[in-house]
Order: C-alpha cells, then structure tokens, then sequence
C-alpha cells in the first residue's frame, strides 16, 4: 500500500509532461496553418516596395538558393513553401481582398496582379531547374574570382534560360486567364479583363454564340503567339526539368 502514493506521483509526472507535449503540438499546428494564411499577405506587403525587376527576381533567386545551398531548416522551408500550392486560392479571397483594399489598390492594374506578384510554383519550377546545373561550373567560377551575384547572373540563369520561358508563358497564361479575382477586385468597364468581357455576350435569357466564340478566338491569340516564339525554349525546360503534359 505505501507504493501507491508513489506509483501516483509517477502518473501525475508522465501527465503533466504530456500536456505540455500536447500544447506544443497545438501551437505548432496552428503556427502552421496561420503561416498558410499569413504568407500570401507578407508577400503583398514586401512586394508593394519593389520596382517591376526586382520582382522578377524572386522565383529565379529564391530558386537558386534552394538549389545550391544548404542551411538550417533548408528542407522545411522548401516544403513550407510547397505547401502554399495546396492551399485553394478561395480560402483566402476574402483576407486578400481587404489587404488589397486597405493598400488602395482595388480598380488597379497592380490589385488585379497583387496574387501573382510572387510565384510559388516559380519558385518551385526555378529550383528544379538550377538543381540540374552542374555545380562544376559554380565551383569554376568561385576559383576565378566570381561572387555569388556574379554566379547568379553569369552561369545560372543563362543556364536557366529555357525554365524561364516557360515560367513566363505559364503566368502569362494563368494570368491573362484570370477570372474569379479580377471579378472581386475590378468596378470599372475599362479595367474590365479579356475573360470579364466575354462574360459580357451572355445574359440570363440568351447568349449570343457568334460574338462569343469570335471573341474567344481572339482571346487566344496572343497565347499561341507567345508560345510559337518560345515553344524551344519550353520543350528545353521540359526537358531539362523533367516536366509532364
């Protein structure tokens, strides 16, 4: 009988280590999702200082130093970074909308390209290119003297040329596509996308077929001009990267 107080102390331990344990992994989930919602509005937010090439810059950089480097948490924050792509832009319409609002930006050509301002499939497609560069050639060019900002731009991107073209058509595409978001944030005709326009030939009692699929022809146009010009330069990537249809 004198053991049981003992043997109780001894449960009590193990469930007062357990709480702790199990708030930990809370605020750790939590952490998680808020970092899910939080990123895209950082991003805006950073992004809104920038000049037009720096924001360019972004997918190739931060692909690169995945790529190339290895740091602290190097894995997590590449799979944090993908786990953003699983994230259905819906659930964070409304979020995006207010933060865009109180910038100012609504009925503007920047509210309207504020989601794509920064890629992660950019960033994801850069990195799986650059990973296929030799490190050779960056070992090469550190003994001849380069830093990294030279190695960037000398040996990785004219490396990467063909991942880029492809990157380039892909946003144009999602971009000149885009209806839902530039249905939330645009009021005026004259802001009014190419996909918002032919929603304009139809009405709820009849839809005008000739004048839609005439417009959608003409939507389309300059897609398979883009393409046409740089269709080497996207069977390079997928080949290089080893990209699927």
């Amino acid at each position: 009988m004198a053991d049981l107080p003992q043997a109780g102390g001894l449960l009590r331990g193990a469930g007062a280590r357990s709480v702790p344990l199990a708030r930990w992994l809370t605020a750790a989930l939590v952490a998680a999702g808020a970092l899910t919602v939080v990123f895209p509005f950082v991003w805006i937010a950073l992004t809104s200082l920038k000049t037009p090439p720096e924001i360019q810059r972004v997918p190739p950089l931060a692909g690169y130093g995945f790529a190339k480097f290895r740091f602290p948490g190097h894995s997590v924050f590449f799979f944090a970074i993908i786990g953003i792509l699983m994230v259905p832009f819906q659930s964070v319409v409304v979020p995006l909308y207010l933060w865009v609002s109180r910038l100012g930006l609504l009925d503007t050509y920047l509210g309207i390209l504020a989601p794509d301002l920064v890629s992660v499939f950019g960033v994801f497609l850069m990195r799986q290119a650059i990973e296929v560069v030799p490190d050779d050639y960056i070992a090469a060019a550190r003994i001849d003297g380069c830093g990294e900002w030279g190695i960037f731009w000398r040996v990785v991107l004219p490396a990467v040329t063909p991942a880029l073209a492809t990157l380039a058509i892909i946003k144009f595409m999602w971009t000149w596509n885009e209806f839902f978001w530039p249905l939330v944030v645009v009021n005026s005709p004259s802001m009014k996308t190419v996909t918002m326009g032919l929603i304009g030939f139809t009405n709820m009692y009849f839809i005008e077929y000739n004048l839609v699929t005439a417009a959608a022809v003409v939507s389309v146009l300059p897609i398979l001009f883009i393409f046409v010009i740089l269709q080497k330069w996207v069977v390079q990537a997928a080949v290089m990267t080893g990209l699927k249809g």
